[in-house]
């Protein structure tokens, strides 16, 4: 009716909008939210724009909204649930402790406290929180505060206060049969655990059935619920039957990579299965976890799981190296310390790392039998050699001075994994940056070259050795487009995925 000829529909879009909501109509929400938003920003307008471009997988557009609020509206509030739709939790936890504290009974504050803490992991933050608010609240704000308060109670292992928050859970909710599935699964009563599971699959399935039917993306929440259930399943396996262990580990292991790469899913799937593989036994999964929590710019949250790896804080210990028991993990620490610039500590430390620790304590030390172990490190120790180059080109730039170093590191990438097509780019790309930034001397040099023996004095600025030096850098260039060519070719022969920057590279 809208796109017919006789114009739109005589109803206020407003209306419209919240109809479209209702509905689960995103994109018509989002049309007639914009048009909202064209007769004249509100706040109330923001906040939905927030909402559904969230809805619509559009995060970079829902933080554009609050960035146009903050620099445009400065008289308009903004609100914490904001910073929560758009994952900031930090940012939203800061917001709602400052407004507690003029409002310390405001159970609404503490709830948004409580879903920020369970989102960074802060398991004993968020369980003394609800210890504190507990005990004075009325039955209604501990139905509230119940699921959260388990979920900390179960991440410290405080099994008692878990089993009396649970008894605020409702029995008939999806939350409450799940973490009775928990509790009973941890306690090995598995036939309850099981019918607990049923349950949860039974509430689950409406749900699910309904958004799948509208888009993948949107029914992806309740997937991840139910691989949790699923995977609740495989503990109980995992229990009853040894022999399932090792496959099962690998199965998850393969089943997580398939997952969204979103910090709060893998927190709740690895809590899953920490009920019978601790950390230390499947550091490969929560360094990956890390990973991506430091990728998404969750660094207190990576920075937690690397001190709990590594067994110390080495940030309270600066002048003490780095623990080397585990390499990957203390090479995953170094990578946290760059993105959290401390960039000349993190370079230096890897350098420390490659030249005593790495190389000399645990290469040579493994037994010549053991290939497994030393292709292991091997491939660790091409890693390292690939982020010295990278961390050696931002620290150093590209000169003169920095493009044997940079290429040295990245020709060790490529010695120590000679498969490994980011090694061979880099290397390719380094060695064609090279011939460019020698070119650009060349042209320099040949500009200011003068044509006449009398034209030198014109100038203070002519170098008489330009023509010496133009041939050096002709020869500089002939030495680093053979290799270029070389690394290019290899780059491509290796690439699983689009290779065509670096076959354009090449032609150029």
């Amino acid at each position: 009716m809208e796109h017919c000829d006789k114009g739109p529909l005589p109803l206020d879009t407003s209306l419209l909008g919240q109809r479209a909501m209702k509905c689960r109509a995103y994109a018509k929400a989002l049309h007639y939210k914009e048009d909202d938003f064209h007769s004249g920003p509100k706040t109330e307008t923001l906040e939905a724009l927030i909402s559904i471009n969230n809805k619509l997988q559009q995060p970079e557009s829902a933080s554009g909204v609050l960035e146009y609020s903050t620099k445009n509206h400065k008289e308009f509030k903004i609100h914490e649930t904001w910073y929560e739709k758009l994952h900031e939790w930090t940012k939203a936890l800061t917001a709602y402790e400052s407004r507690q504290e003029e409002n310390p009974d405001d159970i609404e504050l503490t709830l948004g406290r409580m879903r920020c803490l369970e989102a960074l992991a802060e398991w004993g933050n968020l369980h003394q929180l609800a210890h504190e608010k507990w005990k004075k609240g009325s039955d209604e704000s501990k139905t509230s505060m119940a699921r959260m308060a388990a979920a900390a109670a179960w991440g410290l292992g405080q099994w008692e206060s878990m089993e009396e928050y649970m008894q605020f859970i409702p029995h008939t909710s999806l939350d409450g049969a799940f973490y009775r599935a928990v509790f009973e699964l941890h306690t090995e009563n598995f036939q309850q655990s099981q019918l607990c599971i049923d349950k949860a699959r039974d509430i689950l399935d409406t749900e699910l059935t309904a958004m799948a039917g509208e888009s993948y993306n949107r029914a992806y929440g309740a997937m991840v619920y139910v691989q949790m259930l699923s995977e609740l399943e495989e503990v109980i396996q995992y229990k009853l039957v040894p022999e399932r262990r090792e496959p099962i580990r690998r199965m998850w292991w393969d089943r997580l990579q398939g997952c969204q790469r979103v910090a709060e899913d893998w927190q709740r799937i690895i809590q899953v299965r920490s009920l019978v593989v601790s950390p230390l036994e499947d550091i490969k999964t929560w360094l990956k976890y890390a990973s991506l929590c430091r990728k998404s710019g969750r660094l207190a949250l990576s920075n937690k799981t690397l001190v709990m790896l590594l067994g110390m804080d080495p940030s309270r210990q600066p002048d003490r190296p780095i623990p080397t028991i585990n390499p990957h993990v203390a090479f995953a620490y170094m990578k946290h310390m760059w993105k959290n610039n401390q960039k000349n500590e993190a370079y230096g430390k890897l350098q420390h790392f490659v030249q005593h620790s790495l190389y000399a304590k645990d290469i040579q030390l493994v037994a010549p039998e053991d290939s497994q172990q030393r292709s292991e490190l091997h491939k660790l120790l091409a890693r390292c050699y690939l982020k010295l180059g990278s961390w050696s080109e931002v620290h150093l730039g590209i000169g003169e001075q920095s493009i044997p170093q940079v290429l040295e590191y990245y020709s060790w990438a490529t010695e120590y994994d000679k498969s490994w097509y980011k090694a061979w780019h880099a290397l390719a790309l380094m060695n064609y940056e090279a011939v460019l930034f020698y070119k650009q001397k060349e042209q320099a040099s040949t500009e200011k070259t003068p044509q006449h023996p009398g034209d030198i004095g014109k100038s203070a600025s002519v170098d008489v050795l330009t023509p010496s030096k133009t041939e050096s850098y002709t020869a500089k260039i002939h030495k680093y487009c053979v290799p270029a060519v070389q690394g290019f070719f290899r780059s491509i022969a290796l690439s699983s995925q689009n290779s065509l920057q670096d076959t354009l590279r090449y032609f150029h």
